[in-house]
C-alpha cells in the first residue's frame, strides 16, 4: 500500500511538472497547438486530483450504505475527467474558429519537448497503478500526442507558415473529442454492468 501511495504521489508530481512547463510555454509563446496543449494540461491536473480522490474513496471498507464496498466510486474519476475535457474541447473549438493570423515563436518547441518527457513517465506509471486511472492515462496519452504534434507544428509553423501550427491544433482537438467519446462509452458500459470490480 505504501508503494502504491508513493507511486500516486509521483504521478501527481510528474503531471504537475509537465503541466507547468506546457502552460508556461503556452502563455509566453504564440502557438495554437501549444495553446490547446496548455489547456489540456490544466484539465489534466484537475482530472488527476479528482481521479486520486475517487480512487481513495473506492478503497474505503464496506459499511451499512455500501455492503459490497465503495469500489464503484472509482468511476467518479472517469466522470469528472469527461466533464473537464468536454469543457476544454468546447473552449479550444471556439478559439480555433475565431483565430486570426499570428506568428509562431520557435522557442515553444523546448517547452513541448520537456513536457513530453515528464508526461511519458506519468503515463507509464498511471496505466500500471490501477484500473481507476485508465481514463486519466488515456487523456495523458493525448498529452504525448499533443507534445509530438506541437513540436512538429511549432517547428514548421515558425520556419514556414503559421497555418501548419493551426492545422496541428485542429488535429489535437479532433483527437481530444474522439477520446471523450471513447471514454464515455467505456464508462457507460461499466456503470451499466452488474459486475463490481476490485483492484
Amino acid at each position: 500500500m505504501f508503494l502504491l501511495k508513493k507511486t500516486i504521489y509521483l504521478i501527481i508530481a510528474l503531471s504537475l511538472s509537465g503541466s507547468i512547463v506546457k502552460i508556461t510555454g503556452g502563455l509566453f509563446h504564440s502557438s495554437k497547438a501549444l495553446f490547446v496543449d496548455a489547456l489540456t494540461c490544466i484539465a489534466n491536473i484537475i482530472a488527476l486530483i479528482f481521479t486520486t480522490y475517487y480512487y481513495r474513496l473506492s478503497k474505503l471498507p464496506p459499511d451499512i450504505d455500501h455492503p459490497k464496498g465503495h469500489h464503484r466510486y472509482g468511476l467518479g474519476g472517469s466522470i469528472v475527467t469527461l466533464t473537464i475535457y468536454g469543457y476544454v474541447a468546447g473552449v479550444v473549438s471556439v478559439d480555433l474558429i475565431y483565430t486570426r493570423e499570428y506568428v509562431v515563436d520557435f522557442n515553444a518547441v523546448y517547452f513541448a519537448i520537456s513536457g513530453f518527457i515528464l508526461y511519458a513517465l506519468s503515463i507509464y506509471l498511471s496505466l500500471r497503478v490501477s484500473r481507476h486511472y485508465r481514463a486519466y492515462g488515456f487523456f495523458t496519452v493525448v498529452e504525448l500526442y499533443e507534445s509530438s504534434v506541437t513540436i512538429v507544428a511549432v517547428l514548421l509553423g515558425a520556419l514556414y507558415y503559421y497555418l501548419i501550427d493551426y492545422v496541428g491544433a485542429i488535429g489535437l482537438t479532433i483527437y481530444l473529442i474522439i477520446g471523450i467519446i471513447r471514454i464515455c462509452r467505456e464508462t457507460i458500459h461499466t456503470v451499466a454492468s452488474e459486475e463490481v470490480y476490485i483492484d
